[in-house]
């Protein structure tokens, strides 16, 4: 594409710059609820909620070693707003399971507030790590990615009963 059919498109370089970012979170999140689908059923409400969680965190560690260069722009940085809301959007995926927790009793309620932050910068952190080739890490069922998804579970109190059965 030339510079020319760029500006045709986006008002500068950085609105591209956001509208790209936006569209690799988009990917990231596609890659969130992928895993969440793939959950095997249970009757159990915590235990659905409790996977489901699980799952957010592997599809976000997944999509860093699957395509860390999506992943590397989805979080570059630029001066301008995306064009338009991210859609799907990654955080949302991990509030929508925050909520599935606390209503199944899986989450302490006074943990909510923190929660979402505690759990993006644990699986973001090593998903960088990976992507800059710090941990080689090749896959979600690396033990080191159970132990980062694990930690997070057990820093919100959240039991890993059953988790590890499916």
């Amino acid at each position: 594409m030339s510079v020319t059919a760029l500006y045709r498109h986006f008002d500068s370089v950085e609105q591209w710059r956001a509208d790209v970012s936006r569209c690799a979170r988009e990917e990231l999140a596609r890659s969130m609820l992928a895993a969440i689908s793939a959950c095997p059923a249970t009757r159990s409400r915590s235990l659905a909620a409790r996977r489901k969680f699980r799952a957010v965190g592997s599809g976000y560690i997944a999509f860093a070693i699957e395509e860390p260069l999506l992943f590397m722009g989805a979080f570059m940085p630029y001066a301008a707003a995306p064009s338009e809301p991210d859609d799907p959007s990654a955080w949302s995926v991990l509030q929508v399971s925050l909520d599935e927790l606390v209503a199944a009793g899986a989450l302490d309620p006074g943990m909510r507030a923190d929660a979402p932050v505690i759990a993006w910068t644990a699986v973001h952190g090593l998903s960088a790590l990976v992507v800059q080739g710090a941990l080689d890490v090749t896959s979600a069922q690396d033990p080191r990615v159970r132990a980062v998804l694990d930690g997070v579970a057990r820093a919100l109190g959240i039991s890993l009963r059953g988790l590890h059965d499916a």
